[in-house]
C-alpha cells in the first residue's frame, strides 16, 4: 500500500484543537440593562488565566460624538469552573453604550477574541 493512502487516516486520528467559544455573556450582546456591577463571560472550553477583558465606553447620553473611553479600575479572573471569566466592577456603570472586548486563551495557547456591545441605563 502506498504511504499517501494512509495520510487521510492519520489526519482523522489527530484530535482537533478547539478554541474556546463564547456561550454566554452578562450583560448579553445587544442588551440594555440597569446597574451593571459585574461582567461575566462563559466559554465552551476551559480558558487560561491569561484570558482578558477590556471595557470601553463608546457613547454617552446627550453627548454627540463621544470618543471611546477605556474603563479602568477592575480586574477579570477565571472562575473555579475554568470556563468563566468574571470581572466585578467597583460601582455601577454610568448610562451609556459599551464595548466589552474579550480575549480567551485556550488550553493549546491559541486565543479567540470577540466583542459584546451593550447599553447601561
Amino acid at each position: 500500500m502506498r504511504p499517501a493512502l494512509f495520510l487521510p487516516l492519520i489526519l482523522l486520528a489527530t484530535p482537533a484543537a478547539a478554541e474556546p467559544a463564547l456561550v454566554a455573556a452578562a450583560p448579553a450582546n445587544g442588551a440594555s440593562v440597569a446597574k451593571v456591577t459585574r461582567l461575566s463571560l462563559t466559554f465552551s472550553e476551559p480558558i487560561a488565566p491569561a484570558s482578558t477583558v477590556e471595557l470601553v465606553m463608546t457613547g454617552m447620553p446627550g453627548m454627540k460624538d463621544h470618543p471611546p473611553m477605556p474603563i479602568r479600575g477592575f480586574a477579570a479572573a477565571v472562575d473555579r469552573d475554568g470556563r468563566s471569566l468574571t470581572a466585578p466592577l467597583p460601582r455601577a456603570l454610568p448610562a451609556g453604550s459599551y464595548d466589552l472586548r474579550w480575549r480567551a486563551v485556550g488550553a493549546d495557547g491559541k486565543p479567540n477574541t470577540g466583542t459584546i456591545r451593550f447599553t447601561a441605563k
